[in-house]
């Protein structure tokens, strides 16, 4: 909802808002970014910018310059990983499971990683009294077993580990869907640290170009610190000097703050 009003209001100051394209090709000279390639299957279109804000992954970006960095360079960020995951939403007739937004799931006889509880973010999400709508989540690697099921399999399987960890039943069902997220979470593992410190390096020398958000920044931020990166970013477009890579840097999350700081 957030996100369609952001939209809508940018259509409105007279942007162009281009749905469903991919980046194929990002084409640079004297350390500047000169034009984009974007496809939507159908058809190619090159588009040129003074500036430019990147928030797809920061290893496609790498990999979608043309000409191509250096092979050590393109070698690091084929070296950075990224985790997805899958997500089952249900609607149910019964009352709420639990009274939070969202519960992690630890229990080891099921493989749910996180369920959502949608009616507690918003009632605007289910204005039904008599529903409910939970985000069922699953942590996985495109390809994998979990990421390949067919979304009535997965639905199935949301359904039953549901019911076996005991918040809900399976005949409230009533309809579902499945929602697939790449490259959802950055890997940190022990080669990360030198691998992105060479890639962000090389991109640094780009001078209209900027990184924003989890995927372009290598970054595990939550939704709040990625949309700052983004507002900070149009900020230095008019002449501010926002840090991109201090944001979230003191692990401090906005709604653990109070009102003496602590």
């Amino acid at each position: 909802m957030m996100y369609e009003k952001i939209a809508e209001n940018f259509l409105k100051n007279n942007g162009c808002l281009l749905l469903n394209h991919r980046v194929v090709k990002i084409n640079h000279q004297n350390n500047k970014i000169k034009s984009i390639v974007i496809s939507n299957k159908s058809k190619q279109k090159t588009i040129s910018s003074d500036s430019y804000i990147s928030s797809m992954p920061i290893t496609e970006l790498v990999q979608r310059l043309s000409p191509q960095p250096p092979k050590e360079i393109i070698q690091a960020s084929k070296n950075l990983h990224y985790r997805s995951f899958v997500t089952a939403s249900l609607v149910l007739s019964s009352s709420e499971p639990f009274p939070d937004t969202w519960i992690y799931v630890h229990s080891p006889e099921v493989k749910i990683g996180r369920v959502q509880n949608f009616k507690k973010w918003s009632h605007f999400m289910v204005s039904d009294p008599d529903k409910i709508a939970l985000g069922v989540e699953y942590f996985c690697t495109e390809g994998d077993e979990l990421w390949s099921m067919t979304d009535k399999d997965l639905i199935e399987l949301a359904l039953t580990e549901l019911e076996k960890i005991k918040l809900i039943k399976k005949s409230d069902y009533l309809d579902g869907f499945v929602v697939r997220a790449e490259k959802a979470y950055p890997v940190y593992d022990s080669s990360y640290p030198k691998n992105i410190k060479l890639v962000k390096e090389y991109l640094a020398n780009f001078k209209n170009l900027i990184s924003i958000g989890r995927g372009g920044l290598f970054k595990y931020n939550n939704m709040d610190h990625s949309i700052l990166t983004g507002l900070y970013a149009a900020e230095n477009l008019l002449g501010a000097s926002h840090n991109l890579e201090e944001v979230n840097a003191d692990q401090e999350y906005q709604e653990e703050k109070t009102e003496n700081g602590d």
